[in-house]
């Protein structure tokens, strides 16, 4: 057995090969302390070899005592220098080790895992590094949420939505540089940082930037997703001194901006800060409104030109609230929305207007229906048409006397999440209209596929009808329009005589507005239904 072998055998007897290997490879269950116990064995125990052995030899080859002095004095000082350079190689590969695991738990303490961008700790770390060392720069924050992200993942899916953060997350590492910096401080939110600017023409033109960005659609698994972001400014010092301070305007600021238009950006001010805090107050509120009963609906009544008498009626929502007073829906529907409570307030809108109507049924009345405003956020519900159907057996109503009402453009921009549902509604007996038409996209290709059985003109094509039945927009083409695809057509806010005659000019199927009546309480809408005797007489309906 020659040397080489039998030094083989002796590290696989100890196993110091293994030990050796797990040291320099340093994996996930490394312990720093079990290690150095079993260097320290294993150096103790060659050192003890080394003293033994080599005395042993040295008395075998001299029995000088100066000789054998001075090779003792050889040994302990190669003993000595062996030991150190050990040690040293020890040290040193240790603290390589260490620094190498302290940069790898940075970069995961650090580090957005779905978008490899900065996170929030970085984010608190480096502004607030910036604001200690140039407290004198004017800096500013970016406050970056993507709009409508939750009906995309409602829609296509969590994995979707990751994906789609991960690519929004390419796209904005590419508008970083030196002196702005940009990161993911969670969920569907990014800031950027800018570190230092002179004018604020800067800061509006890399905020126009940043929103051209997202003019190209993002590809995910096999949909393409148009996009778009609503921005948020705050700047430094101006409007903070700390970075939670700045942080919050930059999120108000952004709130501001998505409520006013998606895809735009604004800068914080003080007024809207109040905004938004007469916002939370709103919420607040809204959350305890079904609780304490503050709800109501008023019916306007819809008009049919050709026999003159009421045949449908609108619920419309009010809040009454004690400490906000008379809340128009303007402001809490889309607060609803945003915190998911639509769904519950939905469900006790539906189900309150269909109980009124099975009441208006009974009182002598069996061919007036209900309209109903539905959200997207309902529709997105798996479980939307049962609950309609539900709602429909228990309130006694059949599905043929109501319509659900909603707006073009939300129709149209989630019309793929919703069709099947909208089909099947149709199909069940219940009727389909469409909104606001004419303020949206107005497209005749969407008109032609989407199931439903009612076009509402939007007020401001009413009001371009003059006193005299002239008309500068382009109503009688949209009456038109939705008389050839078997729709029927309800005009919205109609105030004038002039505006009537126009209408039933066209054919206009049916006629809403405070010319004939204001929404209007239950017991009110019940006394007019009484006196209707069919003559298209606005006297009649102020009586």
């Amino acid at each position: 057995m020659n040397r080489r072998e039998k030094a083989k055998k002796f590290l696989n007897r100890f196993h110091i090969r293994d030990k050796l290997s797990r040291f320099f490879n340093c994996p996930g269950d490394f312990h720093p302390g079990k290690l150095a116990m079993e260097i320290s064995v294993l150096y103790i125990f060659a050192g003890t070899l080394w003293i033994l052995f080599s005395d042993r030899l040295l008395l075998k080859l001299t029995m000088d005592r100066q000789m054998s002095a001075a090779v003792s004095m050889i040994k302990g000082g190669g003993f000595v220098l062996a030991t150190a350079t050990v040690l040293y190689l020890l040290l040193r590969i240790s603290l390589l080790k260490i620094q190498f695991m302290n940069q790898e738990l940075k970069q995961m303490t650090f580090e957005d895992r779905l978008t490899s961008l900065p996170n929030r700790a970085a984010f608190y770390e480096t502004v607030k590094r910036h604001m200690d060392h140039c407290p004198d720069n004017k800096m500013a924050l970016m406050f970056i949420d993507i709009d409508n992200f939750k009906y995309i993942n409602d829609t296509l899916g969590h994995v979707s939505g990751d994906l789609l953060i991960s690519e929004i997350g390419k796209r904005l590492m590419g508008l970083s540089d030196e002196s702005r910096s940009i990161y993911r401080i969670g969920g569907d939110e990014f800031v950027v940082f800018v570190h230092q600017y002179e004018t604020l023409e800067e800061i509006e033109s890399y905020a126009k930037v940043l929103l051209h960005s997202f003019a190209i659609p993002f590809r995910v698994s096999d949909s393409v997703l148009n996009v778009t972001v609503s921005l948020g400014i705050a700047l430094y010092p101006l409007h903070g001194n700390d970075v939670d301070m700045l942080l919050k305007c930059a999120d108000i600021a952004m709130y501001k901006a998505k409520s006013t238009a998606r895809g735009r950006y604004t800068f914080y001010s003080q007024d809207i800060d109040m905004q938004i805090q007469e916002r939370m107050i709103m919420e607040n509120e809204l959350w305890k409104a079904l609780e304490r009963e503050e709800f109501s609906l008023c019916y306007q009544p819809q008009i049919d030109v050709t026999t003159g008498r009421i045949n449908s009626m609108e619920a419309l929502l009010r809040w009454n609230n004690e400490r906000l007073g008379l809340v128009s829906p303007l402001k809490f529907i889309s607060i609803a929305e945003e915190t998911n409570l639509i769904n519950p307030i939905g469900d006790w809108v539906l189900f309150n207007a269909c109980k009124f109507l099975k009441k208006v049924h009974d009182q002598g009345h069996p061919d007036i229906s209900v309209s109903v405003n539905v959200s997207i956020i309902q529709l997105m519900q798996q479980d939307f048409t049962d609950k309609v159907m539900k709602t429909l057996s228990e309130t006694g109503v059949e599905p043929g006397s109501l319509e659900l009402e909603m707006t073009e453009s939300v129709l149209i921009e989630s019309y793929d999440g919703i069709k099947d549902k909208l089909r099947e509604l149709k199909s069940k007996g219940i009727k389909i209209a469409l909104d606001d038409f004419g303020t949206g996209y107005s497209s005749l290709s969407y008109l032609t596929q989407i199931p439903i059985n009612t076009l509402k003109i939007d007020k401001i094509f009413i009001d371009t009808i003059t006193n005299n039945g002239e008309d500068t927009s382009l109503t009688n083409m949209i009456i038109m329009i939705g008389r050839r695809l078997g729709l029927s057509i309800i005009a919205e806010g109609v105030e004038t005589e002039g505006q009537l005659e126009y209408l039933k000019k066209y054919d206009c199927n049916k006629i809403q507005g405070y010319y004939f009546s204001k929404p209007l309480p239950q017991d009110e809408l019940l006394l007019l239904l009484e006196k209707n005797t069919g003559q298209l007489n606005a006297q009649e309906f102020r009586k």
